[in-house]
């Protein structure tokens, strides 16, 4: 499914004119150098094509199959190693081997470049008549095509070149033919999946979806040698998935990284439009970041989801419109797949807006908190937000969640705890360090949210609201209430103190509130007399002390639904005692 689903986008994006995706028998490089030759073949000048932001230009050439330790010389677009034997071990065999493909792809070839090319094969290389620095650059590595001085063209590019190259890649040694399990025609089978390079966390050479490198791996009755009767996969259907995957992964439009995770994205029709909605959906901060300090188009940005949200279409797309999502894990050489997702632009973004209203938490000025990318809630499961302490487990699992509208997964819940626990809710070290509430508790919400909605249990669902519920009574929630008064009460009695009880207890108060809310209370006094409103700050307390069962007193222990509703509470009620314009902000006036 994953494969046919590939190769359909491929033919889509072949036959939209103007597309920019390879056809057969090409694929894109970052090409660091030119080498320019005369008629006569001799290297005339090397041409560095990086810039200060690029040290490569990406450009269309003979098609690079994957290569691993053997010596496997590519077409016209190649390393200094096989173009000039610049290898202390192997270079005069690597050498030889390309210049053996060369001749013959164009011994027949009846081009003055082509001509040049083999000439300068024909005789030996000077490696000493290199400027130093150029010959230490080269030996760096970087990928090298020809450059013909007398009419400036690339060598590759000439068209009696191109058809000698299409010619020589469709020959089969033994005319062997398979039925294709991705398309179901006969064609000649592909021996090796092509490679994907410029995966995080892959080979620098590539990584494959498709490999057979172990007899474990390998189909009944087969070895790791039968590469291609392993997978009955035709070139141009391999062609076409791995050229897509390629595209997908080197297009910023079509992928974003969670973790160690890389997921693309697709449509159906693959327009402009589509593709925009899908990319708002997975990574809405993105659009932030192109919007910048543009307060015309962050204001249109909040419109945008503010409409989806409450079910409004925004964009001429297509309900029907099928979206496709894939997560992929590159692992050394190989590519593992995480997770598959496809399903039609009308559901997901039904889901999308219920993920938005089950984030949906206001500030103190009573605005909604800007939604953010998945990715951002989910980092904050990590020490210190980075993305490489990401819990691997949590990212397809969270963004299937999101997709279909089910459940997040309970690890995910329990790790935000842990970490709100640990670090007391803030995030970053030295400088960098912030208060990470405002993203920790959209997500606790919301998986609370989803948990409540799977069992049916319609009093939390109705309980977590977008601000400050008075009316909830779960003893996480008002104790997290009632922390928050009390930090008040400490800040306007003591400004500026290098700590508050959030830095000491807030976790331990989650935890254990028997163990430390009668304390807090009884400092808490001295607060109050001190704070210059402290009569109202302390009839906040009684209000929610006066919902806490007396009989019962303070919990032991909370659960982790209950921690989570300590936070919100918190969080909210924190929010709410900043609120300007409200009741309190009157009595303070008339005081």
């Amino acid at each position: 499914m994953i494969l046919d689903d590939l190769d359909r986008y491929y033919r889509l994006k072949e036959a939209e004119p103007g597309s920019d995706i390879p056809r057969a028998g090409w694929s894109v490089a970052s090409v660091s150098w030119e080498f320019r030759l005369d008629e006569s073949g001799r290297l005339i000048s090397v041409v560095s094509l990086g810039t200060e932001k690029n040290k490569a230009r990406q450009m269309l050439v003979p098609e690079q199959e994957s290569r691993s330790s053997g010596i496997q010389p590519y077409f016209l677009c190649d390393k200094a190693a096989y173009f000039l034997g610049l290898d202390e071990k192997r270079g005069s065999q690597m050498r030889e081997a390309s210049a053996e493909l060369h001749r013959k792809v164009l011994c027949n070839v009846n081009d003055l470049a082509a001509a040049a090319v083999m000439k300068f094969f024909d005789s030996p290389f000077d490696l000493e008549s290199l400027d130093q620095d150029i010959s230490d650059s080269l030996a760096r590595g970087g990928l090298i095509v020809f450059r013909f001085l007398p009419d400036m063209s690339l060598v590759h590019e000439r068209k009696a070149v191109t058809e000698a190259w299409m010619i020589a890649r469709q020959v089969n040694s033994d005319g062997a033919t398979v039925q294709c399990a991705i398309t179901g025609h006969e064609g000649i089978p592909a021996q090796k999946f092509p490679m994907t390079m410029g995966m995080p966390g892959a080979n620098s050479s590539g990584a494959s979806l498709i490999s057979f490198n172990c007899n474990a791996f390998c189909s009944y009755g087969h070895n790791k040698d039968d590469q291609a009767k392993n997978a009955s996969i035709s070139q141009e259907a391999a062609f076409n998935v791995g050229t897509a995957i390629r595209y997908l992964n080197n297009s910023p439009e079509h992928h974003v990284d969670i973790g160690d995770a890389r997921v693309v994205f697709w449509t159906g029709d693959d327009s402009d439009e589509s593709i925009g909605l899908l990319s708002l959906f997975l990574d809405p901060d993105a659009q932030s970041r192109e919007a910048g300090e543009d307060e015309k188009l962050l204001a249109s940005l909040r419109q945008r989801l503010d409409a989806i949200r409450v079910g409004r279409d925004t964009v001429p797309v297509s309900r029907t419109s099928r979206y496709f999502v894939l997560g992929l894990s590159p692992n050394m050489a190989r590519i593992s797949v995480r997770f598959f997702q496809t399903g039609t632009l009308g559901s997901l973004e039904d889901h999308f807006a219920e993920f938005l209203r089950d984030i949906d938490v206001s500030d103190y000025k009573g605005d909604s908190l800007r939604p953010r990318t998945l990715r951002a809630y989910i980092y904050q499961t990590a020490a210190q937000g980075k993305a490489d302490n990401v819990l691997n487990t949590l990212v397809c699992s969270s963004v299937e969640a999101m997709l279909r509208g089910t459940a997040f997964p309970q690890s995910l819940f329990e790790q935000l705890i842990m970490r709100m626990r640990t670090d007391k809710g803030f995030s970053g070290s030295g400088s960098k360090k912030y208060d990470a509430m405002y993203l920790r508790v959209p997500m606790l919400k919301a998986c609370l949210l989803r948990k409540a909605r799977q069992v049916g249990d319609v009093q939390v669902e109705r309980s977590l609201t977008v601000s400050l519920n008075e009316k909830n009574l779960n003893m996480g929630y008002l104790l997290g209430r009632l922390f928050a008064i009390l930090e008040k009460a400490q800040e306007e009695a003591v400004p500026g103190a290098n700590s508050t009880i959030r830095d000491r207890y807030i976790g331990s108060a989650s935890a254990t509130p028997a163990r430390v809310f009668p304390q807090l209370l009884k400092n808490g006094q001295h607060h109050l007399e001190k704070a210059e409103y402290g009569f109202l700050l302390d009839r906040k307390i009684q209000e929610v002390m006066a919902l806490i069962d007396s009989k019962e007193g303070f919990p032991q222990t909370l659960s982790y639904d209950d921690q989570g509703q300590f936070f919100i509470g918190y969080y909210q009620q924190k929010q709410a005692l900043y609120a300007k314009g409200s009741a309190d902000d009157q009595e303070k006036e008339n005081a």
